[in-house]
């Protein structure tokens, strides 16, 4: 479980800084605290869904992208 988080958290990552976007305007999108966001991108914590889902969002993305990416 840890690599799938720690798997997913970079994908968010490298999409948001392809899409130029900072931590702190990401999670503005999304509707989440930064340092939650920080926790998720170095694999810290394991989002639910709904978080998945305001990510793919966010970064204008299907989150089945995101997560073919990560199998």
């Amino acid at each position: 479980m840890a690599n799938l988080c720690n798997s997913f958290g970079l994908e968010i990552r490298k999409e948001r800084e392809k899409a130029r976007l900072s931590q702190e305007k990401l999670a503005e999108l999304m509707q989440i605290h930064r340092t939650y966001l920080s926790k998720l991108e170095l694999g810290k914590v394991c989002p639910t869904l709904r978080v998945a889902e305001k990510a793919a969002k966010a970064l204008e993305l299907k989150l089945s992208v995101i997560i073919s990416r990560i199998e």
